[in-house]
């Protein structure tokens, strides 16, 4: 079948003609009379109804007031509406008994004892729109109250304060519109504990989602007001914030052990002071640590062990003046809480000094005032009067001439041997001179002390050819005495007996001592230019042996404790490079094997003394043998440097340095692994970290080539800031010791 295609000729010639009749006058302007007459005799069309679109009024409210608008609570609406329906068919003709009234009515009765202005107004309204007159009199009646001539309201309020015995203000707004709302929060002690925590930062956070904030000491509440939605949101960041924390529990049987035998008493006071961990007893010796942050809870560790200072290579020595230098002696206030560590940052110190109160008639002192009398200044301006009528001022007597030049001016009789003011206007410093401050006894006695390390054969160390030879060094400071005595009388004049009761610490930071020996040294080694930098900047990190023995799984660890507190403490030394990194080829690593300490107080000078004699052992040997040459690649790639051959020896401390990240130049976080496991003759023993230092040292050198190490010791927040001034000795014998501290008695007098 064959369809009938029209041609485009055809098309085109249609739409053409359609076109001219549309654009006629006829067809667009007039139409005729006939079709005009029948579209007006035509009926109009129906009018069609207006649409109109009804919005519910939760639609069409105003939602930025609606914000500030109490919205009630959906939970709430439903648990009511029973009761609510119930009153509603009652009040339709069927009575009620008054045990239901009575529940419906107690169903809104407040928990809380203390009602807030607003929610006093709230309830009182709900009471009022929710029941009858007649119901509210029936409940007050019940309760054996008088309720006759009541409106609603007052009925409601009788209700609240003499049914329910509520506490609420006597005046307050009834404001339907109120828009803050008020909500008290509850709080135990370990919660008020999370929101001191971090200087309030929890507080801070809920302070800022609400419009006002505040603490109910008495009820240990905490009171927010704000909007609604405030409060909702106030309530879900105190919750999820305070559920927030880290937890972990610790066994302290061991710690508490060594406590007792030190102490004789083991409590966290002094711990809790600088931590924010929060210590909840479990059972025995068993405590579960909290904290917001938990680098706080992994610190206490280490401010446990560092508070302890459970040392059994150390043995200390307190030396004090005679009975006639106590006598004119006073415990003068000490503070320097910067220079301080921790656990001493905050106590009440003291120093042993001269009391120049006391003696009155100083032979010193009275002869330096007599320079200054008005006889002597007399005579000094005779002599002055004298020069001028010569007029010789040229060969005015000058305090700085020598004595030869004195002796010409007497023989021309130009002076008088008696007007020479030299002895009574120059100021003599006597660098040198002044009473010795410790006598041949006590030196003796003080050197016997040093030198004694028989208690080490009971202890356990390395074998002896690690041992490096005793070495004898002095550090200036102050021996510092803890005291709570009100009593001035035992301040000024204390005794032999009360002082050695009282606990004492050594402070190196000597200021003058500093100076001092900054003026009058020069650097041991020379420097090649001005601009180099004498200092060595280094690491010292200290280690002590693990007592927390009940942790322990692995098989090579596990010993009893009274064993493993017989091990040495540990100190690791490293210095830094130029971009305040650990150079590993500078490591050491020495065990503390010995050391004795000797305070001895020098009341009459301006610095105390600590006399050291200290042995060392060396754990890292410096023989070892260079990694075999590698005959491929792969050995060669797999071989380790000669960096690291030193500590192929110790597994475990290369371990801890590859868990550590230390970088002092502040690029990077610096963190320090908690522990480290050392091998001594053999054993695998658990090391503790507990605290490191940086030190900035110089080395110089005296007038008599002794060494004197000055350094500035800087230990973090914890550790403190000090100065420290050491003066080293060339080995452990006698006479070395004795010129030691001839050496240092002459420093300190002239200081």
């Amino acid at each position: 079948m064959i369809n009938h295609v029209p041609d485009a000729h055809s098309n085109i010639s249609a739409s053409y003609s359609l076109r001219r009749l549309s654009s006629s006058a006829a067809a667009s302007n007039k139409l005729p009379s006939s079709i005009l007459d029948v579209l007006k005799a035509a009926p109009p069309s129906k009018k069609q109804k207006k649409r109109i679109l009804i919005l519910s009024p939760e639609e069409t409210k105003d939602r930025v007031i609606s914000k500030f608008v109490e919205r009630p609570s959906k939970s709430a609406r439903k648990k009511l509406s029973p009761k609510i329906i119930r009153l509603d068919d009652t009040a339709e003709g069927k009575e009620s008994e008054p045990t239901d009234i009575t529940h419906a009515i107690d169903y809104f009765k407040p928990k809380e004892a203390s009602l807030s202005a607003y929610k006093a107004s709230a309830l009182i309204d709900t009471l009022s729109n929710s029941f009858k007159k007649s119901q509210l009199v029936e409940y007050v009646k019940i309760h054996n109250l008088r309720a006759s001539r009541s409106t609603k309201q007052q009925l409601a309020e009788t209700i609240l304060r003499k049914v329910w015995k509520a506490k609420i203000p006597e005046k307050f707004k009834k404001s339907k519109r109120q828009i803050l709302l008020e909500e008290s929060v509850p709080l135990n002690k370990f919660e008020m504990f999370l929101l001191l925590s971090q200087k309030g930062a929890i507080l801070r956070s809920v302070r800022s989602a609400v419009s006002k904030f505040g603490f109910d000491k008495e009820r240990a509440e905490l009171v927010m007001t704000g909007t609604q939605d405030q409060l909702d949101n106030a309530r879900i960041l105190l919750q999820s914030r305070l559920e927030g924390y880290y937890k972990e529990e610790l066994d302290l049987t061991a710690v508490k052990k060594l406590y007792l035998e030190k102490f004789g008493e083991f409590s966290f006071k002094e711990i809790g002071k600088n931590t924010e961990v929060y210590f909840n007893h479990l059972s025995g010796d068993k405590y579960e640590l909290a904290a917001l942050n938990p680098n706080q809870v992994k610190r206490i560790r280490r401010l446990l062990l560092w508070h302890l200072d459970y040392n059994l290579h150390n043995k200390n020595y307190l030396h004090l003046p005679g009975k006639d230098s106590l006598s004119c002696s006073a415990l003068l206030p000490y503070s320097n809480d910067y220079s301080m560590s921790w656990k001493d940052r905050f106590k009440p110190h003291f120093v042993l000094r001269k009391d120049t109160s006391i003696d009155t008639s100083n032979t010193e002192l009275k002869n330096e005032l007599e320079k200054f009398s008005d006889e002597s200044l007399a005579k000094f301006d005779n002599v002055l009067d004298d020069v001028d009528d010569s007029k010789e001022s040229d060969i005015l007597p000058d305090p700085s001439l020598n004595q030869k030049t004195i002796e010409l001016l007497e023989s021309l009789g130009l002076m008088k041997p008696e007007d020479n003011t030299e002895s009574t206007i120059a100021i003599d410093k006597k660098p040198y001179r002044g009473i010795p401050l410790l006598s041949a006894d006590q030196r003796k006695d003080i050197f016997n002390e040093l030198t004694d390390f028989g208690y080490t054969k009971q202890l356990i160390g390395l074998e002896s050819e690690r041992l490096e030879p005793p070495v004898f060094t002095v550090t200036l400071g102050n021996v510092l005495f803890q005291t709570d005595s009100d009593q001035i009388s035992s301040l000024l004049c204390p005794s032999t007996k009360d002082i050695r009761d009282y606990p004492y610490s050594f402070s190196t930071n000597a200021p003058l001592v500093f100076d001092e020996v900054l003026s009058r040294c020069e650097p041991y080694e020379g420097l090649s230019s001005l601009e180099e930098d004498p200092h060595v900047y280094s690491l010292q990190f200290k280690f002590t042996p693990s007592p927390f023995v009940e942790e322990f799984t692995d098989e090579n660890l596990k010993r009893d404790l009274n064993e493993q507190v017989k091990y040495p403490p540990i100190e690791l030394w490293m210095q830094l490079n130029d971009k305040s990194i650990p150079d590993i080829e500078s490591l050491q690593a020495v065990t503390v094997e010995s050391e004795n300490n000797s305070y001895v107080c020098c009341p009459q000078a301006n610095a105390d003394m600590k006399v050291s004699c200290q042995v060392t052992g060396q754990i890292l040997s410096d023989d070892v043998e260079q990694t075999a040459e590698a005959h491929d690649i792969g050995e060669l790639l797999s071989s380790t440097t000669s960096k690291y051959n030193r500590l192929e020896s110790q597994p475990g401390l290369r371990e801890f340095l590859e868990n550590s990240e230390l970088d002092f130049s502040g690029r990077k976080p610096t963190s320090i692994a908690p522990f480290c496991d050392f091998i001594i003759n053999g054993q695998k023993v658990r090391y503790n970290y507990v605290n490191v230092s940086y030190r900035r040292e110089l080395t110089l050198k005296t007038s008599e080539d002794k060494l004197v190490q000055l350094s500035v010791v800087d230990g973090g927040s914890l550790g403190g800031r000090r100065l420290e001034a050491r003066f080293i000795g060339l080995d452990g014998e006698r006479s070395s010791f004795d010129k030691l501290l001839d050496y240092v008695e002459r420093f300190v007098t002239a200081v």
